[in-house]
């Protein structure tokens, strides 16, 4: 996991995250997944990835899923990052370092300790595996939601859209967390 920016008083969130997204190396690619759960109850996730070059973002791919109504929003939090790092082995871009921005901490503390051997995190950590041996690097780090970050502002639409869609993600389970939830 790399390490946040940490924001001060005189830079906003969004400035921070674009003063950093400039330092990264040219060909990196940034993905931002995001889910949503609103009043329907309906669980969507989307993502949104791009390709840095000469200190701009260029979008490269999207996509979201409908979770249903048996999964909870971390469920889709995690099952949208392992879609986002999926969607790298049909990119056309260099093999290069993938940063996935995750706006939500606790997926983000689970990716580096499954200690409950979750399903969408063990898949998410196989795939990352399997992009490290075709010479991919990949990254997490936290990104602030609401902040009017490009990124997570799309990936956060595309989740929302897809929330309120009638038709579930073929891969559409219920989960353990859900289960646990409903105790």
């Amino acid at each position: 996991m790399l390490p946040s920016p940490k924001p001060d008083k005189t830079t906003t969130p969004q400035q921070l995250h674009e003063e950093w997204l400039h330092t990264l190396p040219n060909h990196s690619i940034v993905t931002y997944p995001d889910s949503s759960k609103p009043e329907n109850r309906s669980v969507g996730c989307g993502w949104a990835t791009f390709h840095c070059s000469d200190q701009q973002l260029y979008r490269l791919g999207q996509g979201s899923c409908h979770q249903g109504n048996w999964a909870e929003v971390y469920d889709a939090e995690l099952h949208v990052i392992q879609e986002a790092v999926t969607s790298l082995l049909t990119t056309t871009a260099l093999r290069a370092t993938a940063i996935i921005f995750v706006d939500n901490r606790m997926a983000l503390k689970i990716l580096q300790f499954n200690k409950h051997n979750y399903e969408y995190t063990r898949r998410v950590l196989e795939m990352i595996s399997d992009l490290s041996l075709l010479g991919w690097k990949i990254f997490t780090t936290w990104c602030p939601s609401h902040c009017n970050i490009n990124g997570n502002v799309r990936a956060n639409t595309l989740a929302k859209r897809r929330a309120s869609s009638a038709v579930p993600y073929r891969f559409a389970c219920t989960t353990k967390i859900w289960l646990l939830a409903q105790e």
